[in-house]
């Protein structure tokens, strides 16, 4: 009776907030996936992409197919590394992938040097003008990459991403950032975020973050002159940054502190200027860091593409270390096995959490939404190549970093 009564007092002087929180944590545990859960969903996904992203049909000035052929490219490659899974197909694929981006990134090429076929003005989605380049262009770079680090067609790796270099600079605005591409000259571009109604700003964090990365990653690989681009990058991340850390939509906007899509997109920033050299203890990316950490459930909640946001939070937290890692996977894996379907394909997981996030499966307007039915394939070549992350990194990482010549210019606190 003695020790029954102990118990119960050790129980009463347990504090009330404890218990939920210990419960919660003991079901995360009991949740947790397993390394053959891991497996056994990337398997299902690589199948799915095997037989599905080759097959969509082009749609003219649209990126989405190339993004995910893309990122299917990297997944074949990741999918080598170590046992567990099967590699059947997956060189054809690596192949199907390079001829497919090497055509993309030259129609991109042929095409921004005719102005009749850039759009009147940035953001304007027009299947007759070559759109939204700038994302898939930049993992596109990442792929070739790949390619080279793995020391595979490394001539062509290298050629294409001189064009690819070439692309990034001429599409570069003023302030260091990038937007969906180049737009026609001497139109209107606008200052501010939507400015006029009619367009898109020059620059978008969402477009910066994608080619910053993939030019911190390929920095070697690239000619001279695309590295000039580097040191105006870094300083448009520091300029954009908001005092507690948070990256706007775009820097225009300078009273988005609470905006809780930003926390994904300040982890994609955080991992460009990783690529770029700059060092975790820099006050910028301090700063963001913590806001990140402060606010973690809400990685999954972007906005444009929260799937897209959420592989830049994955690439963050594997980079930060290990701790990192197994938190990112506590709050986030389980839920991306979860919205695996028997064919394979894979949901977004945004929950809609925050004000302005959009979750990429839903459909967007008339008619399917804009991307139609390349949205499947999309979000489950993201969440595989997610999920392999688990068992390699990329091969980039090897590499060395661009030197970070100073500190880059911050926001006043």
């Amino acid at each position: 009776m003695p020790q029954a009564r102990t118990a119960l007092l050790a129980l009463l002087l347990v504090p009330l907030t404890a218990l939920p929180a210990v419960a919660k944590e003991k079901a995360a545990q009991q949740r947790a996936v397993k390394a053959h859960e891991r497996d056994e969903t990337i398997q299902r996904g690589l199948r799915y992409l095997g037989k599905r992203v080759f097959r969509l049909p082009d749609a003219s000035g649209t990126p989405r197919k190339p993004f995910t052929v893309a990122v299917t490219g990297v997944v074949d490659l990741l999918a080598r590394d170590g046992k567990g899974i099967r590699t059947d197909g997956k060189q054809n694929r690596v192949d199907m992938a390079r001829k497919y981006l090497a055509q993309y990134v030259t129609t991109v090429e042929r095409r921004t040097a005719d102005d009749a076929q850039l759009p009147a003005r940035h953001g304007l989605a027009d299947s007759r003008s070559i759109i939204q380049y700038t994302w898939p262009l930049s993992m596109s770079a990442i792929f070739f990459g790949e390619l080279h680090a793995r020391g595979r067609h490394k001539g062509q790796a290298r050629r294409v991403l001189r064009k690819t270099g070439r692309l990034f600079r001429e599409a570069q605005q003023e302030n260091g950032g990038w937007g969906h591409g180049r737009v026609q000259s001497g139109e209107p571009k606008g200052e501010g975020l939507l400015a006029g109604m009619d367009g898109y700003p020059n620059t978008l964090l969402a477009s910066t973050n994608c080619v910053a990365m993939s030019l911190g990653l390929t920095h070697a690989l690239l000619d001279d002159e695309t590295a000039a681009c580097i040191p105006a990058t870094r300083a448009y991340f520091g300029k954009a940054q908001l005092s507690n850390g948070n990256f706007p939509y775009d820097p225009s906007q300078r009273s988005a502190h609470r905006a809780l899509t930003g926390v994904s997109r300040t982890a994609g920033s955080a991992y460009a200027l990783f690529t770029l050299g700059m060092a975790w203890r820099d006050p910028v990316m301090a700063r963001s860091l913590s806001f990140i950490d402060e606010h973690f459930e809400y990685l999954s909640e972007g906005h444009g593409s929260s799937t897209l946001n959420l592989m830049h939070a994955a690439l963050l937290q594997k980079a930060r270390g290990r701790a990192h890692w197994e938190r990112f996977k506590r709050a986030f894996f389980r839920r991306i096995l979860d919205k695996q379907t028997d064919d394979g394909s894979m949901a977004c997981i945004c929950q809609g959490k925050a004000f302005g996030s959009t979750n990429d499966s839903q459909k967007l307007g008339l008619g399917g939404g804009l991307f139609g039915d390349s949205t499947a394939a999309y979000v489950t070549a993201i969440h595989t190549l997610i999920l392999l992350l688990d068992r390699t990194d990329l091969r980039l990482l090897r590499g060395p970093r661009p030197q970070q010549n100073g500190p880059a210019p911050v926001t006043p606190r």
